[in-house]
């Protein structure tokens, strides 16, 4: 039995599968990897009744053997746009955002993401996607009753070498999310090895603890603060 599925905000993927395949394991990838990133991010603070849309493009790195991630980004709310470095040092526990020349330095307390479809996640079907045939993994929702944050995603990735391509995630808590990231121009291994090190600004300079620390309270930089509370996803 056929399902269709489509993805909105922007982007309009249609994915056909032949229906849920049970008794498949979930893949992984490189240890070492490279791509750009573009992702679509809606936030929505049930509170405060405030709700806003950016634009994330840029590049990423992952290495697993140091527990680094490294994102050079550039976030796009409305008419402003604001630049980020963002290392977090999972080994260290540390996480640091280079804005505008400061530094902003929080602490991490959760391990790295695999670079592997979750283990939990249910094979969706295989199909074409953008040319490249694919899998879509779906990590279900938790079940009723809720007794935390309500997650979901669904994860795309090639049939050959378990390559991410796109995913969509789902969070509803006091402030929602909505995620749809797309990868591009993945490579394994890490060019420049540099990008792992600790920011010069980071040495430096006074470290803050918070993007309010050094930014107005502009709906675009709340934005952004959302972005980097909560940018990870299953496969970054």
């Amino acid at each position: 039995m056929a399902a269709c599925v489509t993805w909105f905000w922007g982007w309009l993927v249609g994915v056909c599968v032949a229906g849920a395949v049970l008794g498949q394991t979930p893949c992984c990838w490189s240890d070492k990897w490279e791509a750009n990133l573009s992702q679509k991010l809606g936030v929505y603070n049930r509170v405060s009744n405030f709700a806003s849309l950016a634009q994330i493009e840029g590049t990423m790195s992952v290495d697993h053997s140091l527990q680094k991630t490294y994102n050079d980004i550039r976030v796009t709310n409305g008419s402003s746009s604001t630049y980020l470095k963002v290392l977090d040092d999972f080994a260290n526990g540390k996480s640091y955002t280079v804005y505008n020349g400061y530094c902003i330095k929080v602490n991490l307390t959760t391990p790295m993401p695999a670079s592997c479809v979750p283990a939990k996640a249910r094979l969706l079907g295989n199909h074409s996607f953008s040319g490249v045939q694919a899998q879509t993994w779906v990590v279900p929702a938790p079940a009723y009753p809720v007794t935390s944050d309500y997650n979901s995603s669904r994860i795309t990735v090639s049939e050959k070498g378990c390559v991410p391509l796109h995913e969509v995630a789902l969070q509803f808590a006091d402030t929602s999310r909505m995620s749809v990231l797309s990868l591009q121009n993945l490579t394994p291994g890490i060019v420049d090895p540099s990008v792992f090190d600790i920011p010069l600004s980071c040495n430096t300079s006074r470290t803050y603890h918070s993007l309010r620390d050094v930014t107005d309270s502009s709906p675009h930089m709340h934005v952004v603060g959302q972005y980097l509370h909560r940018h990870k996803t299953h496969l970054l």
